[in-house]
């Protein structure tokens, strides 16, 4: 249940470390919508 709650909270803050493949993929998907605006 924590890889659904994770990548919201990476999204804000990105605090938690990628350790979840949901994380790591919602995560970076982030870095690259960060890195393109």
């Amino acid at each position: 249940m924590e890889p659904i709650a994770a990548p919201p909270d990476s999204a804000s803050g990105q605090t938690l470390p990628v350790a979840t493949p949901a994380t790591s993929m919602y995560g970076k998907n982030v870095l690259a919508t960060l890195n393109e605006v």
